[in-house]
């Protein structure tokens, strides 16, 4: 565990949400959360619905962890 890392308590976190997933690797791409999020769930017709919900996925710890650790693997 490296000092001073807040997600590095958790060991590889994987994500079972295929559509989770995809948003994590959109979000990665330009840190744009309401255009990732309507990359991954594409029925979403509004902006405000996919920022809102986009909101509400990166709060969660699992998705979090997950951005963590794939930010941490590019460096």
């Amino acid at each position: 565990m490296k000092a001073g890392c807040f997600f590095c308590a958790v060991k590889e976190v994987s994500l079972n949400d295929e559509k989770q997933k995809r948003f994590v690797e959109e979000y990665l791409i330009d840190l744009n959360a309401t255009r990732a999020y309507r990359v991954a769930y594409t029925p979403v017709k509004k902006d405000e619905t996919a920022r809102a919900n986009a909101s509400r996925l990166l709060s969660n710890a699992n998705v979090a962890t997950y951005i963590s650790e794939r930010m941490q693997e590019r460096q």
